[in-house]
């Protein structure tokens, strides 16, 4: 795995407060992009990004990356909306349950 895209914040402010992206760069040691659908007060180091036609940005964060190279890399993301595809189907399976073919289990 080269780079971890999550659905949230790398960290919480300026200072470097982690976040869940820093928490799992730490782990995994590859860079993160955070990506967050709403706005966090102390994150004001956070890019906003537009994608597709919404009027309405994400918030980009990164551990272990530039900011500003994240953002370009969310904007760039496959997906007409908001949300990059990706993310939009990393959520919809966590809320509904991953078919038995992604968990792994034999039938």
């Amino acid at each position: 795995m080269g780079l971890l895209v999550v659905d949230g914040f790398a960290d919480l402010d300026p200072a470097g407060r982690p976040g869940l992206g820093a928490h799992a760069h730490r782990e995994f040691a590859v860079p993160v992009i955070g990506v967050a659908k709403s706005a966090f007060r102390t994150a004001t180091h956070a890019i906003p990004v537009l994608r597709g036609t919404s009027a309405r940005p994400v918030f980009v964060t990164a551990a272990g990356m530039p900011r500003a190279e994240a953002a370009e890399l969310v904007r760039h993301m496959a997906g007409r909306f908001r949300m990059p595809d990706a993310l939009r189907r990393a959520d919809q399976l966590a809320r509904t349950g991953a078919p038995a073919a992604v968990r792994g289990a034999t039938d």
